[in-house]
């Protein structure tokens, strides 16, 4: 009697555990419909923030020629976006972990628009070369303290309203608006290599090739690179969904971003046809969009209940060649004249954070 009273007690307990984790689970994931807005939504974000960010590498060119700037200057103005970028990348995540990337994201992107909006009439406040310049960078840096909030953010609303074999191709289609902004624009970026390509591609064409038309090399490259996104999300979740290793693939997806990005920049060097550098730049920006299924979303793999936090120290850290390398690279082809250089160092730090990830990296549960 005892025993059938105790049985029916556990009974009754199950089927309420059961009743409130169906009532609960509608909130804590999106519904179909959800998702597709918010999709939308950060997609179209992410376009309007790489159209933002980008607009200066190719203005830069029209710039340095009115206000005579040296590369050293232009580098400068290319750079400093990132000095801002660098600042808020931990604060953002902590920010969308602790108060929610929904009221982060769109309160961010309002300060960046009002920016981006002002800064054609800044460039004209002074006549005075150095004022001029000054104002420009103030301006880039307070873009990149504004914009260093999306990324984290809307990582850290992914990681909590994302099942988790959905995350992939979510993130890279998301991921995949910061592409169609640089398709409008010219350019995206996202790693060293991408930060540099991003801000001396466009003189790189104008002064090695300069009767081609500026739309073919200010959007091809970008255009193979949405379908590139896209697809290795949706590899990386069929690799996952076929039984292979979160390690493995993430691992996977870096190999080819970093080593294919490394190699056609490498191949840059030895082209002196346009139709031939072109295709380099073109194949090393569609390599880097399998960054999207690799280091990208690893921080929703190693940390899923802290990962804007995590990503906003990774993206930190990954900010910080924004600012050194492009400015690295304008010195370097103020001394040498050669952008064959330029390419080659970018290449070697590919090179560089795929051995250190090939060693280091892992999609295991760490925190």
């Amino acid at each position: 009697m005892a025993q059938n009273s105790k049985r029916d007690d556990d009974r009754i307990c199950r089927v309420l555990i059961r009743a409130d984790d169906e009532r609960l689970s509608p909130g804590k994931y999106w519904t179909r419909q959800e998702k597709r807005q918010w999709g939308c939504g950060l997609f179209c974000g992410g376009a309007m923030l790489y159209a933002c960010r980008t607009v200066m590498p190719l203005c830069v060119v029209s710039l340095a020629k009115e206000f005579k700037w040296n590369k050293t200057e232009s580098g400068t103005v290319l750079s400093s976006f990132f000095w801002g970028y660098t600042m808020t990348q931990f604060i953002g995540g902590y920010l969308s972990d602790r108060v929610g990337g929904e009221i982060v994201v769109p309160m961010a992107a309002a300060f960046w628009s009002i920016i981006t909006f002002w800064t054609p009439q800044l460039v004209y406040i002074s006549k005075d070369k150095q004022v001029t310049l000054n104002i420009l960078v103030l301006s880039r840096v307070l873009l990149g303290i504004f914009q260093g909030f999306h990324y984290p953010s809307f990582t850290s609303i992914i990681s909590r309203k994302v099942i988790e074999q959905e995350r992939s191709l979510t993130y890279s289609f998301i991921s995949s608006g910061s592409y169609l902004g640089s398709l409008i624009v010219g350019h995206f970026c996202q790693n060293n290599a991408f930060f540099v390509l991003l801000s001396w591609m466009p003189t790189y064409f104008h002064e090695s090739f300069p009767s081609a038309k500026g739309w073919v090399f200010n959007v091809v490259p970008w255009v193979v690179t949405i379908p590139s996104s896209i697809f290795s999300g949706w590899l990386a979740d069929v690799m996952i969904c076929k039984g292979y290793t979160v390690t493995f693939v993430r691992k996977f997806m870096e190999t080819v971003a970093l080593c294919g990005s490394a190699i056609f920049l490498m191949l840059i060097g030895y082209t002196s046809s346009f139709e031939a550098s072109l295709f380099c730049l073109a194949c090393a920006v569609a390599c880097c969009g399998f960054h999207g299924s690799g280091i990208l979303i690893n921080p929703q793999d190693i940390a899923p209940k802290h990962a804007g936090s995590v990503f906003g120290i990774m993206n930190m850290a990954g900010a910080i060649p924004g600012f050194v390398g492009v400015y690295i690279a304008g010195n370097i082809l103020e001394a040498t004249k050669s952008w064959g250089a330029v390419f080659s160092q970018t290449a070697v730090v590919c090179i560089f954070g795929w051995i250190v990830y090939m060693v280091f990296g892992t999609g295991k549960v760490i925190i």
